[in-house]
C-alpha cells in the first residue's frame, strides 16, 4: 500500500511523473496473485492516502487545485479499472475478457455522466477555463499564447471530451493491467505473458458494435451521434491492443526480425495514423483470424 502510494505521489514530481501509473500496476499485481479482495484493500488504502495528500497539497497551494484534482480523478479511475480488470483476468481464460470489462466500465461511465451533468459541453468548457487560470498562475514564465492555443483546442472539442477522457482512462488502465500481468508471469509463470498476449482476441460481436457505432456517429445527428462516437472511441482502444497482439504473433510465427516490433511501437507513438492501422488490423482479425492463416515457421 505504501509502495503504491509512493508511486502515486510521483505525479506531482517533475521528470518522474510517469511512474504514477505503477500504482495501478501494483494494485493489479496484488489482485492477480492474491485475489480481488486483497487487491481492493490495497486500492482503498492507496486512494485514501493519495486523496489526503492531494487535499493537503491543494490547501497549501490553492492555484494548483484545478489541475491537481483533474489529474487525480483520471488516475483514481484508471487505478480502479485496472483492479476490476485484473479481477476479471484472474477468473477468466484470456486477456480479451479483461479488456472487455474495461470497455464496459467506459460505456457505463459515459452513460451515467449525462445524468450527473446536465450539459457536458458547458461543464467541460468550465473545466478548461479553470485549468487555463491554474496553469497560468503556475507557469508564470511560460508563453500565455501557447497555453491559450492548447486550451482552445480542447474547447473546440468540448462536446466529445467525455469520450476522449474515458478512452484515455481505458487505455491507461489496460496498460497498467498488461504490465501487471507481465510482472505476474515473471514471478509465477516465466514466458507465459508473451504467449497469452499473442492469443488476445475479441469476440466478433464487439466488432459489429464498433462498426454500428461508427456508422451512427458518422451519419447520425445530435446527442445520438456524439454518444455513438464516444462508444466507438472506447472500443477502438481494445482493437488497437488486438492489432498489437496480431503483429506480435505474426513476428513470432514467422521468425521475423524483432526490430519490426520496435519500429511499430515508435510509429504508434510518433504517427497517430498508426493506431488506426492497428485498430483496423484487430477489427479484421476478428473475422479473418490472421494468426491461423499464417503458417508457423518456428518450432
Amino acid at each position: 500500500m505504501l509502495v503504491a502510494t509512493g508511486f502515486a505521489v510521483c505525479i506531482l514530481v517533475p521528470l518522474i511523473q510517469p511512474l504514477c501509473i505503477l500504482t495501478g500496476v501494483v494494485v493489479a499485481l496484488v489482485t492477480l496473485r492474491h485475489g480481488i479482495y486483497e487487491g481492493f484493500f490495497v486500492l482503498a488504502g492507496t486512494v485514501g492516502l493519495f486523496v489526503a495528500f492531494v487535499i493537503l497539497l491543494v490547501s497549501m497551494y490553492p492555484p494548483l487545485g484545478p489541475v491537481v484534482w483533474f489529474v487525480a480523478v483520471l488516475l483514481l479511475l484508471s487505478w480502479s479499472w485496472s483492479w476490476l480488470m485484473a479481477g476479471a483476468l484472474a477468473r477468466a481464460s484470456g486477456q480479451g475478457h479483461a479488456l472487455l470489462v474495461g470497455a464496459i466500465l467506459g460505456v457505463l461511465t459515459i452513460s451515467v455522466f449525462p445524468v450527473l451533468v446536465s450539459d457536458s459541453t458547458l461543464w467541460w468548457e468550465g473545466v478548461f477555463d479553470a485549468l487555463r487560470k491554474s496553469i497560468r498562475l503556475q507557469a508564470v514564465g511560460a508563453e500565455p499564447l501557447l497555453v491559450d492555443q492548447l486550451i482552445d483546442v480542447f474547447h473546440s472539442r468540448a462536446s466529445l471530451m467525455t469520450g476522449v477522457a474515458v478512452s484515455g482512462v481505458t487505455l491507461l488502465s489496460i496498460l497498467m493491467l498488461l504490465v501487471a500481468r507481465w510482472w505476474h508471469s515473471i514471478l509465477d509463470n516465466p514466458g507465459g505473458f508473451s504467449w497469452e498476449f499473442r492469443q488476445l482476441r475479441l469476440s466478433r460481436w464487439i466488432s459489429v458494435v464498433v462498426l454500428t457505432t461508427l456508422l451512427i456517429a458518422y451519419f447520425g445527428q445530435g446527442s445520438v451521434s456524439i454518444f455513438s462516437a464516444e462508444i466507438y472511441s472506447i472500443l477502438r482502444v481494445l482493437f488497437v491492443f488486438q492489432g498489437l497482439a496480431v503483429f506480435h504473433a505474426l513476428v513470432a510465427q514467422t521468425g521475423a526480425w524483432g526490430g519490426w516490433l520496435i519500429i511499430m511501437y515508435v510509429m504508434a507513438v510518433l504517427v497517430p495514423q498508426m493506431t488506426l492501422i492497428l485498430a483496423a488490423t484487430g477489427f479484421f482479425d476478428t473475422w479473418f483470424d490472421f494468426r491461423k492463416r499464417v503458417p508457423s515457421r518456428t518450432p
